[in-house]
């Protein structure tokens, strides 16, 4: 949501272009740099859909780019009807998910339902949030909106308890990448954040919590590979954490590598 929050300063196609081609890039490197494990001679079908779709967690920049595309030509849209369509694109996406993890159809019907990219993608997924992003800075709600700690804790009990519900009721094992509730959540949390005042360069906290988001499924598949006798939450997330800050040095001379 942050990338898009200051949506509202590329107000020509020359800065959209170098926006465009600044994710666009990154998605590249990063594409290239998990070559190893999404590249499958025997599977050339599968090998080429992961160009366009993203490897793993790239998903979301291959949706960036393309749902960031679609706001940039919707961006003068009536600020009431934008809101609208995002959340109408988002309860599509989550509908969609939820039928294909009831299995309410059979056959290739089901199997195309529970497919990711059907629910999770730039239409559906990207766009609305980014979208909502844009509103938040477009009307200045980060600003007269006051979002206490307890908003905040209670956003995230709600998550979980939906989380919960989900797990309950519908599907223990099935992917569940939209919740109803994060059409909140997100939006109160991002303010809350986002109006906190840090002392420091806040570039570089962006630039880390980016690195970390990127290199984390390699050590996933590292811990997977090998077998270590570690916790496999602790193994990610302190090698993460130590990769996020070397990373962020070498960015310094290695342009558009976060």
């Amino acid at each position: 949501m942050k990338e898009i929050y200051y949506f509202t300063q590329i107000t020509t196609f020359e800065k959209f272009k170098s926006w465009f081609f600044r994710i666009l890039i990154l998605y590249v490197i990063w594409m290239i740099f998990y070559i190893p494990f999404w590249f499958n001679s025997n599977d050339l079908f599968g090998t080429l859909l992961n160009i366009p779709i993203g490897y793993f967690v790239l998903w979301y920049l291959s949706g960036v780019i393309i749902g960031g595309s679609l706001l940039f030509f919707c961006r003068n849209m009536d600020s009431k009807y934008l809101l609208i369509l995002a959340v109408f694109l988002y309860l599509v996406g989550y509908l969609l998910q939820q039928i294909g993890n009831l299995h309410i159809f059979t056959g290739i019907v089901d199997k195309l339902l529970n497919w990711y990219p059907i629910s999770r993608n730039f239409l559906f997924n990207c766009f609305p949030l980014l979208a909502i992003g844009f509103l938040i800075k477009k009307k200045g709600l980060d600003l007269k909106i006051n979002i206490s700690l307890g908003m905040v804790l209670f956003s995230i009990f709600l998550v979980i308890l939906e989380s919960y519900m989900n797990y309950r009721f519908i599907s223990i094992d099935e992917s569940l990448d939209h919740l109803f509730t994060i059409l909140i959540v997100a939006p109160v949390i991002f303010i809350y954040v986002k109006n906190i005042k840090i002392m420091g360069n806040n570039k570089n906290l962006a630039l880390f919590s980016t690195a970390i988001f990127l290199i984390h499924p390699f050590f996933m598949k590292v811990h997977s590979f090998f077998s270590i006798e570690i916790s496999r939450v602790l193994f990610v997330l302190v090698l993460s954490l130590i990769a996020g800050l070397f990373l962020v040095l070498l960015n310094k001379k290695l342009k558009y590598l976060l």
